[in-house]
């Protein structure tokens, strides 16, 4: 009962006073408790930002890496194919040499034999020029023999 009084006895002007300290000093709370939950919200946007933005940047890295990757496989890939088109003309090159080389043994060995083929006809035929020349010799040594002996024999 003696706080009632106590009350009663202050007077309004007091009870004015203290109720607007009262009340700026709620609204300053209020305030700060705005103004902090605001700097958090705001730290917490920043933070979700700075994630979003992290992510971004790892998914960039990613795809970028994953296209690098990707040109690295198709280039490997272009090169082994080109390295068995090359590996394959140079079969068929290979191929066409014992081919073509083969050929040029069976025209060399064909050369050769109508180059013998030759070499022996014309032997022959200084052969045959020899025997000529020797028959015709023959045959004048005979006739001559043979009207000599014809010339002996009217002779006597």
């Amino acid at each position: 009962m003696q706080s009632i009084s106590i009350l009663l006895a202050v007077s309004t002007p007091v009870v004015i006073l203290v109720s607007f300290l009262c009340l700026i000093a709620g609204a300053v709370l209020c305030w700060l408790a705005q103004h902090m939950m605001g700097n958090s919200r705001l730290q917490i946007a920043e933070g979700k930002v700075k994630n979003i933005l992290d992510d971004a940047r790892q998914q960039a890295e990613n795809v970028v890496k994953t296209a690098e990757l990707e040109s690295k496989a198709e280039a490997i890939q272009r090169r082994e194919e080109f390295e068995r088109e090359a590996a394959k003309m140079r079969d068929e090159l290979r191929d066409l040499e014992r081919h073509l080389t083969k050929r040029e043994d069976t025209v060399d060995r064909k050369w050769e034999t109508v180059t013998n083929k030759e070499k022996n006809l014309d032997e022959r035929d200084q052969k045959l020029s020899q025997r000529e020349r020797e028959i015709s010799n023959k045959d004048k040594q005979l006739s001559t023999t043979l009207q000599e002996q014809r010339s002996q024999l009217l002779a006597y």
